[in-house]
């Protein structure tokens, strides 16, 4: 979609591969897109490169991921950092709308599981609404030595669990 696309092409961090759009798409975005290579395509050729029923507002970019795959990666050179760790959150399009949600309040960086969680993808990517850009994500093997290495580095932890008996 346009938010996730835009948000990427203003990312220095993010490597855009390729970016296809719609004619429309184009004249319409013309400005952001210059500099970038973009192949005007069919809906058809867009629709095949997603797959069937995805929605994309007529413009896709094939990126590289930005997430890491270890904490010790994650820039913590401000002291401004928020960080929020996940687990057990497997749905695309949930940790899409955390990413937005947690944008909106400020975190930076996010902490999932290397196991059982998604590889960067397009579902994460269109429902973070282009906020994907703008934090930090990190798989890590072991969240226990995530935690234990955001101590270290004087962070605050804080647990919320659903069935929590104890505030």
């Amino acid at each position: 979609g346009k938010h996730a696309v835009f948000a990427a092409i203003n990312n220095n961090n993010r490597h855009i591969e390729k970016i296809y759009c719609l004619e429309k798409t184009f004249l319409e975005s013309k400005n952001k897109l210059n500099g970038f290579g973009a192949e005007i395509v069919s809906a058809d050729f867009i629709n095949k490169k997603i797959g069937p029923g995805q929605p994309h507002q007529g413009l896709v970019a094939l990126v590289r991921s930005v997430f890491l795959s270890n904490i010790n990666d994650l820039d913590f050179s401000k002291n401004i950092d928020r960080v929020i760790i996940l687990d057990q959150i497997t749905d695309p399009q949930n940790i899409g709308a955390i990413i937005r949600s947690a944008a909106a309040f400020g975190i930076t960086k996010l902490i999932l599981p290397a196991d059982n969680t998604p590889e960067e993808n397009a579902s994460i990517a269109k429902a973070a609404s282009g906020c994907l850009e703008l934090i930090q994500v990190a798989k890590v093997t072991n969240l226990k030595t995530a935690i234990e290495t955001l101590k270290r580095k004087e962070f605050w932890i804080a647990g919320l669990d659903l069935d929590g008996k104890d505030t």
